[in-house]
């Protein structure tokens, strides 16, 4: 895969190439590379979930290969994307500095034996050095970004999925959850995203209004036309 190259603005021209690579305290830094998509592009206004669930019968990579690779790793992420699924489970909650960790427990002790650690009160520079077997945590934002354009993912909220949830913080993140979805995917999230919800659990309710929301809001914005090359207010 090529490599992430930069380059050194000079004002005489002549820019300077150079490549990107990750730090590592022990030594041997990393080069960062471009993923390559594993199945082509597909165009942002295709429904992707409607797709899938039309398919019979359909399969969905639980914990994201969590039954023969330690869950919610870059090792099932691969290993999922290799075998060919088109849908990721994948269950998050949110830590103490605001990054969504793809974990199903809320906390350490039975992935990364010897730990005890609250995922709500821990820090993502404490947790992305922890061990889970052969795998690292990884965040939402991991996983997004290296998924193709044809793979849909059910995440499970664990905080509000389960039961009618009061907690304002609880509620807090399910919000910000709600919102970085909607902008990592263009604005229509329903396309990539099944919203996984038990028997109890209210959250569909109020990701149902958070998407007729932003309908609205996309409405709104977008009731203009066009008089003189001006944009005027219907």
């Amino acid at each position: 895969m090529p490599d992430v190259v930069v380059y050194e603005r000079r004002r005489a021209g002549g820019d300077l190439p150079g490549v990107v690579r990750m730090r590592r305290r022990a030594g041997g830094d990393v080069s960062l590379s471009l993923r390559a998509p594993s199945t082509p592009v597909t165009p942002a206004d295709d429904d992707i979930v409607s797709r899938f669930l039309a398919a019979h019968p359909f399969y969905v990579s639980h914990r994201m290969g969590g039954t023969e690779f330690p869950e919610f790793t870059q090792a099932g992420l691969d290993a999922s994307l290799r075998a060919g699924f088109k849908a990721l489970e994948i269950s998050v909650r949110r830590c103490a500095s605001g990054e969504f960790v793809a974990i199903h427990d809320w906390k350490t002790s039975r992935t990364v034996p010897g730990t005890d650690y609250q995922i709500w009160n821990t820090s993502w520079e404490t947790l992305r050095g922890l061990r889970q077997a052969s795998g690292g945590f990884m965040r939402l934002t991991d996983i997004v970004d290296q998924i193709p354009d044809d793979v849909v993912l059910a995440i499970d909220h664990k905080t509000t999925s389960s039961e009618d949830q009061r907690n304002p913080g609880d509620l807090a993140s399910e919000e910000a959850l709600l919102e970085y979805l909607d902008t990592a995917f263009g604005g229509h999230p329903e396309r990539r995203i099944i919203w996984k919800v038990f028997a109890r659990g209210t959250s569909a309710e109020r990701a149902e209004r958070a998407r007729n929301a932003r309908n609205e809001r996309g409405t709104r914005e977008g009731s203009r036309v066009q008089d003189h090359g001006h944009a005027v207010p219907v």
